[in-house]
């Protein structure tokens, strides 16, 4: 099972935009309707493959 936390950054401010834990997406206060707009092309993907990871894993320990 995924253990790291990542924090994605705003690709203009550096400010933290959303933090992906284990479990769930952390979407910071301002970025609620919009946080993916202010990801880059490689973070938007990497969150896309994180989140594919940790849906695999929690779906493999439920099965258990």
């Amino acid at each position: 099972m995924a253990t790291t936390i990542i924090e994605y950054l705003d690709k203009e401010t550096n400010k933290p935009v959303a933090t992906l834990f284990p479990t769930y997406l952390h979407i910071h206060d301002g970025y609620d309707n919009s946080f993916y707009t202010h990801l880059n092309h490689a973070s938007r993907k990497d969150l896309q493959y994180q989140i594919m990871l940790r849906r695999k894993a929690l779906e493999k320990g439920n099965q258990r």
